[in-house]
């Protein structure tokens, strides 16, 4: 299950695409086409339900994906009860990340639901789903490791 949710939310990530509201099954996302690199994947995550587009239809591919969907998504794969809206489209999937331990008081605080997620916050968020603990990043490999924001590398 952790393989495959690592695999959904590196694509989704990849795609940098938006879901919303509407139900999983047999929705056609109108700007999926087929001959599109990402079609399958989409797909795929719309058929067991991870992803559903928006309520026109669209999938809007080029959009970023914001901490609601993104918290939305991984609450999905995690199987986690997303329950019935209140103030925000996303307010339970957000309480449920906060009550998981994805989000700490401090992001819920400063995080603005409809906001591109941030890689940090998304691998944060990624990690404590996971179940991963967070690393030094001074031992990172990466050449920009030193511009990692220090809250969520420790």
């Amino acid at each position: 299950m952790k393989k495959l949710l690592s695999a959904v939310l590196a694509a989704a990530l990849a795609v940098s695409a938006a879901t919303t509201a509407l139900a999983a099954g047999a929705v056609q996302l109108s700007d999926v086409q087929s001959g599109a690199w990402y079609y399958e994947e989409v797909n795929d995550m719309v058929a067991a339900g991870y992803i559903s587009g928006y309520e026109d239809g669209s999938f809007r591919p080029e959009n970023e994906v914001s901490v609601a969907e993104f918290v939305t998504m991984t609450a999905r794969c995690e199987g986690l009860e997303t329950g019935e809206e209140y103030g925000h489209w996303a307010g339970v999937q957000m309480r449920n990340a906060y009550d998981s331990g994805w989000l700490t008081e401090e992001d819920a605080a400063w995080t603005e639901f409809n906001t591109p997620v941030t890689r940090e916050l998304a691998s944060k968020i990624l990690c404590a789903a996971l179940g991963l603990e967070q690393g030094d990043a001074a031992s990172l490999s990466f050449t920009d490791a030193a511009g990692i924001n220090p809250d969520y590398a420790s």
